[in-house]
């Protein structure tokens, strides 16, 4: 487009009669007014290079394993100084946290690994270290810390530092959530970028992970919306008890958004919905071939 016209006044709220040609655009933008689509239209010249966002939502009842299911999709990364059981030889490694499990790695391509540490409930404790230690000088910056300590054999006593307080505020929340067995209350909205192998794009996900409590459950209309990813979520080894959770997570979706959030030409829905089963592990869960097929069938039957 070599050239925008600009509308004057009495023609800014002019409503198109036809939306041919536009079908690229966002459905929300077609149905707005000449001038809103032209503006949308140049913000898009200006912006230079496109942007690849959506967003993940994540519903089911509480004590399901929804937020554990996130950090094992979308594991903590990063570089940290590591000094053990209090020796003063510091050294950097990367490191992935990524559902109980916090690997040590030798560096980013993660194809060396060094250890790997199991941070069962109860069995270890996470320090913000005090203000004496909390900044220690490596290679003449300062950087900010934390402990994991285990206090039962094998004693283990790790110090880990990151190089700035957001850094080290970001680890300890995903480790103290998980080391104290918290469940998530409200809203938990976390931002990532991920590349997807072979991409050269970078992809923004907008992650809503959303609390289980009954108290809740009335304000989660509030934030469904199209143009995103579902993961629902139901307990395997609840057996009837679960596919009737699963049951009622699916009503409600299919309430809120209902068929009026379709692609006008595809007649497809502008969101995608995953149905994931946790709990599989669990000693009562039968994991053969007729049982697993029977699951298969009353999902189906639900989503029918």
């Amino acid at each position: 487009m070599n050239r925008i016209h600009r509308l004057g006044e009495n023609d800014k709220k002019i409503q198109l009669s036809t939306t041919k040609g536009l079908e690229t655009l966002p459905i929300e933008i077609q149905s707005k007014s000449s001038q809103d689509i032209i503006d949308y239209i140049i913000d898009l010249l200006q912006s230079g290079k496109p942007i690849y966002r959506t967003k993940l939502m994540i519903v089911g009842y509480e004590r399901i394993g929804k937020t554990t299911l996130l950090d094992c999709l979308l594991p903590l990364t990063g570089y940290l100084y590591y000094i053990k059981n209090h020796k003063q030889t510091k050294s950097k490694y990367w490191f992935k946290f990524q559902g109980k499990y916090l690997h040590r790695f030798k560096d980013e391509s993660e194809n060396e690994l060094i250890d790997e540490i199991v941070l069962e409930n109860k069995q270890w404790k996470l320090n913000i270290l005090s203000n004496e230690k909390k900044k220690k000088k490596i290679e003449n910056k300062e950087y900010y810390g934390f402990e994991l300590i285990r206090d039962i054999k094998p004693k283990r006593r790790i110090e880990y530092y990151c190089e700035n307080e957001n850094e080290r505020d970001k680890w300890i929340d995903k480790l103290n959530r998980l080391i104290e067995n918290k469940s998530t209350h409200g809203i938990d909205i976390q931002n990532y970028k991920i590349k997807p192998k072979g991409k050269e794009n970078e992809l923004n996900i907008s992650v809503w992970d959303f609390a289980g409590q009954h108290e809740y459950y009335n304000n989660h209309h509030h934030f469904l919306s199209a143009r995103s990813i579902f993961l629902v979520c139901w307990k395997i080894n609840e057996g009837e008890k679960g596919l009737d959770g699963l049951k009622f997570w699916l009503k409600s979706l299919k309430f809120h958004l209902g068929n009026n959030n379709l692609d006008k030409n595809t007649k497809k829905p502008l969101f995608s919905i995953f149905i994931v089963g946790t709990h599989l592990d669990h000693y009562s869960v039968n994991q053969d071939e007729q049982s697993i097929k029977k699951r298969k069938e009353k999902i189906q039957e639900i989503l029918k």
